[in-house]
């Protein structure tokens, strides 16, 4: 063979390839084009449901962190509570410990009000009467992120439009919930180290940084703290139990004989009696003891209990 067939048969397999790679560059064209035209179709389909999603989902989280903060952290309130006229309120103190909600529980409660009304604005997606619109609830999944200075909703909820699935949606709600949550817990502990102080200074500091602080007494052994930013309002109850300070009765004075066998049993509520006098001792309440000596006799008479807590009276013993 030539060198001149040798050419023409190159130059013939170079014009083969060339029209096979303009007719896959061609159909390329006409199949992406499709594909945008699809692709904005379906757009245009699933865009108002998109956003009615979302819209809902941003409504719902924004009631949710508003209402567990009316409730001290909680959608479910805990099995002890404060039941106050404006609000049922969770304890971050009780008794003798702190018991405010954790942050990461914080989120799962707000999650849970989410999940609970989310489905009550959707409405069945009734606004959208003539849509195909196929969706199981019982599968959507909600993670809450609490943050210092906002809290994020990220909701995983299938949902199929016209063939189409949508399954990603998210919110924002610019509430500053987990530092109120650290102001709350701070609060709590110096209760804890204190119980009967209040920081006044401490609640001042926070309003320099754009929170309003206060606390509201509700009854002799309960307190209602309340930390606002804005319209939200996070409030956290504290109940001190009543301390029983230990108390007794008798009389001021007694007038006894000498040689004469004197007995009193003292009436009173807890505790041990201690007295600074050599002529007698006090045995569960019971004084009892024979005077030798004539006189009167000034006897300080104290009732403690373990925590040290006293009462103490001042009685006369007049021995004639």
């Amino acid at each position: 063979m030539g060198k001149g067939q040798v050419a023409v048969y190159v130059l013939l397999g170079l014009v083969i390839l060339i029209a096979i790679a303009g007719v896959f560059v061609l159909r390329y064209t006409v199949i992406e084009g499709e594909l945008d035209q699809i692709s904005d179709s379906t757009l245009e389909e699933t865009k108002p449901i998109q956003t009615f999603v979302d819209e809902c989902l941003k409504l719902t989280s924004q009631d949710a962190v508003y209402y567990v903060g009316s409730q001290g952290g909680f959608t479910y309130l805990p099995e002890f509570y404060l039941e106050a006229d404006y609000s049922s309120i969770a304890y971050g103190y009780f008794d003798s410990g702190v018991s405010l909600i954790s942050l990461e529980s914080l989120g799962e409660q707000v999650a849970e009000y989410i999940k609970i009304n989310l489905f009550y604005c959707l409405n069945d997606f009734s606004s959208f009467d003539g849509e195909s619109i196929e969706y199981d609830y019982s599968e959507v999944e909600i993670d809450v992120i609490v943050n210092q200075n906002d809290v994020i909703v990220d909701v995983d909820f299938s949902i199929l439009v016209d063939g189409t699935t949508l399954d990603s949606f998210s919110a924002e709600v610019p509430i500053p919930l987990g530092s109120v949550h650290s102001y709350i817990y701070e609060i709590m502990e110096k209760t804890s180290e204190d119980p009967e102080w209040i920081d006044m200074s401490y609640l001042a500091s926070l309003e320099t940084l754009g929170f309003e602080a206060e606390v509201i007494p509700e009854n002799e052994n309960t307190l209602v703290y309340s930390i606002g930013y804005g319209e939200f309002v996070f409030l956290s109850a504290v109940y001190l139990e009543t301390k029983e300070i230990p108390m007794f009765i008798i009389p001021e004075s007694f007038e006894l004989l000498e040689h004469e066998l004197f007995e009193y049993e003292i009436n009173y509520s807890n505790g041990e009696f201690i007295d600074d006098t050599f002529l007698f001792d006090i045995n569960d309440g019971l004084i009892s003891f024979t005077p030798e000596i004539p006189g009167e006799f000034e006897v300080t008479i104290r009732l403690s209990d373990n925590e040290g807590f006293f009462t103490e009276k001042k009685v006369m013993f007049i021995v004639t």
